[in-house]
């Protein structure tokens, strides 16, 4: 369901808005997918360095 009012300044959002045209504030849509986006990065940042220390651990003992 699509959010029809801001929930800071109440005003009416445009369908599918990401930032209410009254006082700036993300949407809960808005701050849904930026929340998934920091945990994607979050998933690589990890693999990254899971990565790094294999390569040195393997490096290190052979």
């Amino acid at each position: 369901m699509a959010q029809r009012a801001c929930d800071y300044c109440n005003s009416p959002l445009t369908p599918d808005a990401s930032y209410c045209d009254n006082c700036g504030n993300r949407t809960r849509a808005a701050v849904r997918r930026v929340r998934i986006a920091i945990r994607l990065e979050l998933v690589f940042i990890g693999l990254i360095v899971l990565m790094v220390a294999a390569f040195a651990f393997a490096n290190y003992h052979g």
